[in-house]
Order: structure tokens, then C-alpha cells, then sequence
């Protein structure tokens, strides 16, 4: 799953990645690749480390 966009509410992406988790249940092989940055970079980060999800989620700067 790729996503491209400033890390801010308005683009969603703390529901994309609630639904990252969702998904991630049944398919083990899922990752998530964020692309951009944004005032929810570092709320993201600990919502990863908190789900152990360190390998399977990669954000990269634009």
C-alpha cells in the first residue's frame, strides 16, 4: 500500500493506517509505504513502534 501526501488529518492518514492494521491481520505479507511528511510524522512513528510494525511499514521522506 503506497501513500503519497503531507502527514496531516485532512488526507487521512491515521485511517489509512487503521485499516493498514485491518488488513495486515489476514495478510501477512502487506506493507505500508508512506512518502511525505507532516506535524502527524512523529504520531505515526510511535502508533509503529507500538504495533510492532517496524518491518512492515517504511516512511520516507519526499
Amino acid at each position: 500500500i503506497l501513500f503519497v501526501g503531507r502527514l496531516i488529518e485532512e488526507k487521512g492518514i491515521l485511517d489509512l493506517y487503521e485499516a493498514f492494521k485491518m488488513v495486515s491481520q489476514n495478510e501477512q505479507q502487506v506493507m505500508l509505504r508512506i512518502v511525505g511528511a507532516g506535524p502527524l510524522e512523529n504520531r505515526v512513528q510511535k502508533l509503529i513502534q507500538k504495533d510492532g510494525f517496524q518491518n512492515r511499514v517504511i516512511i520516507e521522506h519526499k
